[in-house]
């Protein structure tokens, strides 16, 4: 028996009701899921911060606080030295061990540094000068032959630019000379000793920190 033709107009209605049907499933479908899974949100970041550690730091001594204090008023400078240290003003143990006057010169002596086993003699000798230089200082107060301005190395003495000869050949054991020049007034500074500057410059320099220029 033949199957009888639906009627043209009804076809339509039927299809887009299917389709219809299809798409609401999926949307409630989808709606479901969203609701089952939700949206991630966003977490807070929270930053934890690890204690600075705090450090003691010892402060560092001054070796030379306790030390005597030498004015010059004619030298126009001040210097400290040890309790062990002895000093003359205008005289000078010579070879022999005799006192021989020395002019405008200030002298420290240490019969023996501890350190080194040795005798140590620093002299300070100050004049008035016209020289405008260290150059020519150097070389018109030259004590020796091996002292001259183009062997001279540097030193700084209270902030300011010196020349340093040191080991040279002069006087009877050798010295360390060093030459400075601050307004107007020359200085000649002699480190007279049995040992190297090596051996001794740690005290040397330790007494010449404490150099000040006065006016």
């Amino acid at each position: 028996m033949p199957m009888k033709k639906l009627a043209r107009g009804f076809t339509s209605p039927l299809i887009l009701l299917a389709i219809g049907l299809i798409v609401g499933t999926g949307i409630v479908f989808a709606y479901f899921q969203f609701k089952s899974n939700p949206t991630p949100q966003p977490q807070p970041v929270t930053t934890t911060s690890s204690p600075v550690p705090v450090t003691n730091s010892t402060p560092s001594t001054d070796d030379t606080a306790n030390w005597k204090t030498y004015t010059s008023q004619e030298g126009k400078y001040s210097v400290k030295y040890p309790e062990s240290v002895k000093i003359y003003v205008n005289e000078k143990m010579s070879v022999d061990g005799v006192k021989v006057p020395v002019q405008d010169t200030t002298v420290f002596v240490s019969d023996v540094l501890p350190q080194v086993k040795t005798n140590y003699q620093l002299s300070i000798n100050h004049k008035i000068t016209n020289e405008t230089n260290l150059k020519d200082l150097v070389d018109n107060n030259s004590l020796c032959t091996d002292i001259q301005s183009s062997k001279a190395k540097a030193f700084i003495l209270n902030g300011q630019q010196a020349s340093i000869f040191e080991n040279t050949p002069c006087g009877p054991y050798g010295m360390t000379v060093i030459y400075a020049l601050n307004n107007g007034v020359g200085y000649i500074i002699e480190i007279e000793t049995q040992a190297s500057y090596s051996d001794i410059s740690k005290f040397t320099e330790q007494i010449l920190s404490t150099f000040k220029f006065s006016t």
